[in-house]
């Protein structure tokens, strides 16, 4: 999806006060402007995203969350950053039981890894939106 059709999903969620589905809506929009190469509005949206799943203390969003924010360090060129999101999403995904996404936390690890104080542009890392 682009950002603009998440900033459609998260105008429809605000009106309706679902702090959740908030979160997820920012999660995505920040995710989509990483990619799309607006790293600083995909850092404020991944921040307010993440702000928003920890006053509600939902770790699945959290570790979603960090999965963006581990795409975003890499972006940045910090892949140590990238590294330290990658294992606290994925002890996260372990232990709410959610194999899925921390196969993908240990994929963009794996990335993180293999890139030792270089800049990885143009890397992207597909998980289930």
């Amino acid at each position: 999806m682009t950002s603009e059709a998440f900033e459609l999903a998260l105008a429809k969620v605000q009106q309706t006060r679902d702090l959740l589905g908030e979160a997820y809506a920012l999660q995505g929009l920040g995710v989509a402007r990483v990619r799309q190469g607006e790293r600083a509005a995909g850092r404020m949206a991944l921040d307010r995203a993440m702000a928003l799943a920890r006053s509600l203390s939902d770790r699945l969003i959290e570790g979603r969350l960090l999965l963006g924010m581990s795409e975003l360090a890499l972006a940045d060129g910090d892949p140590a950053q990238a590294v330290a999101h990658a294992e606290q999403a994925a002890s996260i995904f372990r232990s709410t039981g959610t194999p899925l996404y921390e196969a993908q936390a240990m994929a963009l690890l794996s990335l993180a890894q293999e890139s030792p104080g270089a800049a990885v542009s143009g890397t992207t890392v597909m998980w289930a939106e």
